[in-house]
This record gives structure tokens, sequence and C-alpha cells, in this order.
């Protein structure tokens, strides 16, 4: 249920501004993990960003770089290698031995693979 953040503001990039606020209300796991995912989408959606523009139309705009300092994620590398980097961050904080990026991407599939069936239904 957690991951449904990544879709969310993947569809909604306008929402990353209430983040910081949502953080200061928020138990300190919790905060560890909306920063998590948080980072996840804004790195997919660097990642995908040439497949979920077309579906955003003028709502695009980029997620802001929020925590990838404190996360100690490098800003070197590609989205890709940043993600992989933010999974093994994931797994150290969380204990979950989950194939993390496997996961945020699954998110990403979904929500793109959603909205192509929506466009293709409502033709």
């Amino acid at each position: 249920m957690r991951t449904a953040l990544i879709a969310l503001l993947l569809a909604h990039p306008e929402y990353a501004q209430a983040v910081p606020s949502a953080l200061s209300r928020l138990p300190l796991k919790d905060r560890w993990t909306l920063k998590l995912l948080y980072t996840a989408a804004m790195l997919l959606q660097v990642e995908y960003s040439e497949r979920l523009r077309p579906f955003l139309y003028d709502r695009w705009e980029w997620l802001p770089d929020l925590f990838s300092e404190e996360l100690q994620i490098s800003l070197e590398g590609t989205p890709r290698e940043r993600l992989v980097r933010l999974g093994e961050q994931h797994q150290s904080r969380t204990g979950a031995r989950l194939n993390w990026v496997g996961t945020y991407e699954n998110v990403v599939l979904h929500l793109m693979r959603r909205w192509e069936l929506e466009r293709a239904w409502s033709r």
C-alpha cells in the first residue's frame, strides 16, 4: 500500500510541495519510509520521463530532489544506478530483504499500463 505513494507522486507531481509538511507529522520510522519512496518516485520520473510526460500534459513538473543527500544517494550515475543504491539503503533501513528496485519499478509500469488502457478505452 505504501508504494502507492510513488504512483501518486508520479501522477500528481504538484503534491511534492506537501512532503516537507507531511514529514513533520509522521513518526520517525514513517519519515524514513516517505523519504525513501519519494526519492524512488523522483528517480523513476527521471528514468521514465519520456513515457510519463504525455499522460500528464500541462500538469508535468519535475519532482525536486529533496532527500538524496540525506539518504546518501550520490547524484552521480544513471537513474537506474541511483535506484539500485536507494534499494540498498531501503533494505538497510527496513531490514526487508526485497527487490526494492523491482518493487519501485513495478509501480511505474503498472501506472503507465493503466493510463495506456484508459487511453485505448476512451477512443
